[in-house]
Parts: C-alpha cells; sequence; structure tokens
C-alpha cells in the first residue's frame, strides 16, 4: 500500500491544476490561483475537507485529463498517507461498520483496496469543494487570500479546538 504514484483523472485533475499551476506558470496570471504548492498538498487537504464536510465523489472519465503523485513522494510520505487512510476507516460511516470492525480496518489492513476507494472519494469530493470555493469570485492574490482566511475562519467557528 502506498508504493505507487497515486494519479487523479478527470475532472478533478483539471480542478487540481488549477489550485496549482506547474511551475512554467509561476509568475502569470494562471499562478493567481496558486492556492496550493503541490499535488500531495492538494491530495491530503481535499481528504481532510472531504471526510469533515462529508463529501465524497466518484472517479470522473469525462476528460482525459490526469495528474498525478509521483511514486518518489507517496513512498516518502508513506507514513502520514497510512495515518490519514486511518483516520478515514475509523471516522467514515458511510459502511455502517462497528466500532471494532473499524479498528480492525484500519489497523489490521482489512480492505486495503476499498479502504484506499474510500480515502480517494473524500479526496474527489474535497477536491471539488476546494475548487468551488477558489474558482468563483477570485481573481486577484488578495481575494484568493481573503477566500483562504474566510475558509479557515468558518471552519474554526464550526469546529473550535480550544
Amino acid at each position: 500500500m502506498f508504493d505507487k504514484a497515486i494519479d487523479i483523472c478527470g475532472k478533478h485533475a483539471i480542478y487540481s491544476k488549477f489550485l496549482c499551476p506547474t511551475q512554467n506558470d509561476r509568475g502569470s496570471k494562471k499562478s493567481m490561483s496558486a492556492v496550493f504548492e503541490t499535488i500531495y498538498e492538494i491530495f491530503t487537504t481535499a481528504v481532510v475537507v472531504g471526510l469533515v464536510q462529508g463529501l465524497r465523489a466518484e472517479q470522473d472519465k469525462t476528460s482525459n485529463d490526469s495528474t498525478s503523485i509521483f511514486v518518489d513522494k507517496v513512498i516518502k510520505e508513506k507514513r502520514d498517507l497510512e495515518q490519514l487512510l486511518r483516520l478515514v476507516v475509523i471516522i467514515d460511516n458511510s459502511r455502517k461498520l462497528s466500532s471494532e470492525q473499524k479498528i480492525e480496518y484500519a489497523f489490521k489492513n482489512k480492505n486495503d483496496s476499498e479502504n484506499l476507494d474510500l480515502m480517494y472519494s473524500y479526496a474527489r469530493g474535497g477536491i471539488e469543494w476546494l475548487y468551488e470555493k477558489f474558482s468563483s469570485g477570485n481573481s486577484t492574490k488578495e481575494d484568493y487570500l481573503f477566500q483562504i482566511y474566510k475558509i479557515a475562519k468558518d471552519f474554526d467557528e464550526l469546529y473550535p479546538i480550544i
């Protein structure tokens, strides 16, 4: 598990590229939307956003566009990705698993492909949510910064830490 590239396809790839322009786009008008530095950052943030917001999405095949988190990055971040997967399995209620089953699935490598599919569906849901938040009505760097502030503030109000 987490020993190969993570591929993002279809509209989710298009949305990810919007949120994280490539090195070639830095400094251009397109880079105004550079909310994230890497596709990995988008993916991990999107998993959490999808999980918190209860958003999942099927893999999109309406476009041939794709992007990836390269295998070297996946392997380097394997431990964090495994922890994120465990978090998804434990928090998710869509499969109607008991607490004992969730623990077993999360820590005893039960149903790895099913668990990965679940995590990826939350990532796709989170990517859609992030794209929606950052693509509408934002045109300047200040607009994007304000949107980040607004999202953080809303999150803090919904889920206060202290």
